[in-house]
């Protein structure tokens, strides 16, 4: 399948917000950006205090530890939506340096500019990531209050910040709870500092007047690390207590502290952060990227705290406002929706209970997922029930709710408000008994029967559906996956990936190897693939074996490839592209405008070797390096 890197447009303003980006240990090391740069991608969301728009930056960490950062241009949601899907995945990011718009005895610094970035070996992260028995996920986070040196004021009392990260009232861990039904937890949380930090306020702002992370990461880490174990916990939240520029911030960085270079969520909190605004970040440190109305404001809906992170109930004048759970489809994608609970309606019509996220027994479903008539599996619509209990006792309303999910958008989920007002709290945006949602285009007619004691009755049809185009809807949870074993490994390893489809399916694998072996290859519905490896069988190298859901209509799914090395020290591996014939449309009388990429896998082990790319006539290679080429 072809992997096109997006090609945006720059403005100078999308320029600035980088100049300060020169950080050291604890950070993993950083250098200024090549135009191409390999490594695994780490977004972080940033978010202002009062409505507005967010901000987006992006670091790329190469073999070596080297943390490469980019400027992301907020106002391109395709490039956006890119990022938030390859979000803690290995990618090829092309940027361009030019000059800043510098000032404050900066001159001379060069911004890297996120050009387009290119999936290299896995796919993107799946849309619905429950496994067959999913265990409860601990995160950990150490709180670390930090003061700049010319700045003496404390906002909240030490104690308060570990009430805020409590599971009580209020806290971040008794919301992710409740969000999870216990299956997310942040237990363990420690409050450390305050710390004073080495600069001033103004030290750590750079000069467009936003927040240098990666300096404050340094600093802030480092005069914490005596005392701060940092192995003991899954995730870093930075406190600080004054503001720089817009926003909070949260997501990833690359650290280097109490072992091995590592991938460590974190949060960088302004002084105004309270209980929304840490679930909010928070839940960008999962991944979570935000939600909105249908009209183009990001912090617009009630509905979901990853919009608006204050719109619920005063909780107390240290606390703040509480915000509401996550989204349906959000919690779908943190795998806290068990597959019970889960109903995946492509034709034909389904009656039944939908309990709210409130109060969830597990007897009924929490999700309905209507996936259109498209050929883009990743756009469909989510039916839910909200109601006023706990967290949620300040959503707009009680009663069903619809979105539509879209992976090309920077919020993917969106509330269906149907009277078009521009608010997507009010009656428009929630059903009740004796109202129906009808749209033809989209093939979905739903009414609320009545109401139980355990959530609204609803009935869904599925109208104008032709099974042929929803087939093609079928594809692998997840679209790659590289393993390493050694030589003498005798067990057989078994594994599994998810088929979302509909109807019956067959898994194809056109040149099955002696270590691979299909243990259940067909099903219905949605369904498990059990697959097995013998790495005792597997030559010296990297190996790969695809396996490919048909589809019907001449679409191609995503395929899933697996890919399984035996390092050896004594010989070279052979060089390996990790597809073979990529189709790319050519024009008769010129260049395509796209181009195509793919993986080269060499080293002897995995490590470096010498490769050229050898090309027939009408094959241009743009990288010696990289694999990027063109037809004509």
């Amino acid at each position: 399948m072809n992997r096109r890197p997006i090609r945006v447009h720059w403005l100078a303003a999308a320029l600035v917000a980088w100049s300060g980006m020169l950080g050291s240990r604890p950070a993993a090391a950083q250098a200024p950006t090549a135009p191409t740069v390999t490594g695994t991608l780490q977004l972080v969301w940033g978010d202002p205090k009062d409505a507005g728009v967010p901000h987006y930056h992006a670091f790329v960490t190469d073999a070596a530890g080297v943390v490469h950062p980019f400027s992301v241009d907020e106002r391109d949601q395709p490039l956006v939506a890119t990022l938030i899907q390859a979000n803690g995945q290995r990618v090829m990011a092309h940027g361009r340096e030019l000059p800043a718009l510098l000032g404050d005895g900066r001159q001379g610094v060069r911004v890297p500019v996120l050009d387009a970035v290119s999936l290299v070996g896995e796919g993107f992260h799946p849309v619905h990531s429950t496994a067959p028995a999913w265990a409860v996920t601990v995160r950990p986070y150490a709180v670390i209050l930090c003061k700049f040196s010319d700045f003496s004021g404390e906002p909240l009392p030490k104690q308060r910040y570990a009430e805020l990260y409590a599971n009580a009232p209020g806290g971040a861990d008794a919301f992710f709870r409740e969000q999870s039904r216990g299956r997310i937890t942040l237990a363990g949380s420690m409050v450390y500092g305050w710390y004073t930090l080495p600069k001033t306020r103004a030290g750590y702002t750079n000069a467009s007047g936003e927040a240098d992370l990666s300096l404050l990461t340094t600093d802030c880490l480092g005069v914490a690390d005596a005392e701060i174990d940092f192995s003991r916990f899954g995730g870093t939240a930075i406190h600080l207590n004054s503001a720089i520029g817009c926003c909070s911030w949260g997501g990833s960085r690359t650290i280097a502290l109490d072992g091995p270079s590592r991938t460590m969520p974190i949060m960088w909190n302004m002084d105004w952060a309270r209980a929304a605004v840490i679930w909010h970040e928070a839940g960008h440190t999962f991944g979570i990227p935000h939600s909105s109305g249908p009209y183009g404001a990001v912090y617009d809906s009630q509905w979901d705290v990853m919009s608006n992170a204050s719109s619920g109930s005063y909780l107390s004048a240290d606390f703040g406002r509480a915000g509401s759970q996550f989204m349906a489809a959000y919690k779908d994608r943190l795998g806290i929706i068990p597959d019970s609970a889960r109903v995946v309606l492509v034709s034909g019509r389904w009656s039944g209970v939908v309990e709210p996220h409130s109060r969830a027994t597990g007897r009924n479903p929490q999700l309905i997922v209507l996936p259109m008539q498209s050929t883009q599996a990743n756009v469909w619509m989510t039916i839910e029930a909200r109601q006023r209990i706990g967290v949620d006792r300040s959503v707009p309303g009680e009663g069903i709710v619809l979105a539509t999910i879209d992976n090309g958008r920077s919020e993917p989920a969106q509330i269906v408000d149907v009277d078009g007002n521009g608010d997507p709290n009010d009656p428009g945006a929630v059903w009740t008994v004796g109202e129906r949602y009808e749209n033809a285009a989209r093939g979905v007619v739903m009414t609320v029967d009545s109401l139980t004691a355990n959530g609204p009755a609803i009935t869904v049809e599925r109208t104008g559906t032709r099974v042929s185009e929803m087939a093609a809807l079928a594809r692998f949870e997840r679209t790659g996956m590289s393993r390493e074993y050694v030589a003498n490994d005798t067990n057989v390893r078994r594994d599994s990936v998810r088929v979302l489809a509909s109807g019956q399916w067959t898994i194809t694998n056109n040149a099955l190897p002696s270590w691979f072996q299909l243990f259940r290859r067909e099903g219905t519905g949605n369904g498990w693939v059990v697959y097995g490896i013998r790495p005792a069988a597997v030559p010296t190298g990297r190996s790969v074996v695809a396996l490919q859901l048909p589809a019907p209509g001449g679409v191609s799914p995503l395929p899933y490839t697996l890919e399984v090395g035996i390092p050896t020290g004594i010989a070279a591996d052979v060089p390996l592209l990790s597809r073979v014939g990529g189709r790319v449309p050519a024009v008769a009388n010129g260049f395509v405008t796209g181009t195509d990429t793919l993986r080269l896998v060499a080293g002897g082990p995995w490590s470096s070797a010498t490769w050229t790319i050898t090309a027939s006539s009408n094959v241009q290679a743009f990288e010696g390096t990289g694999g990027i080429f063109a037809t004509r």
